[in-house]
């Protein structure tokens, strides 16, 4: 399902479980208008093609990214 970025910031927050400080900034007027306002990711042609099957869900994989980048950017064990 699609999942908007301020929806992802409060599952962020939710493994966290802490806020995450961000700025939301609408599209400039100068924004060229044969670029989409959004994108849609589909991974329907991986899965057909190569036989894709995801084993993990959003949370836990971004469960999993979140503590290995802390681990990697601030050394935490």
């Amino acid at each position: 399902p699609e999942l908007s970025v301020t929806e992802l910031i409060e599952k962020i927050e939710l493994i966290m479980g802490k806020k995450v400080q961000y700025n939301k900034v609408e599209y400039p007027d100068s924004y060229p208008a044969d670029e989409p306002n959004r994108r849609c990711p589909d991974i329907q042609k991986a899965k057909i093609q190569i036989n894709y099957k995801p084993k993990i869900d959003i949370n836990e994989g971004l469960r999993r990214f979140i503590y290995w980048s802390d681990r990697i950017y601030t050394g935490k064990q």
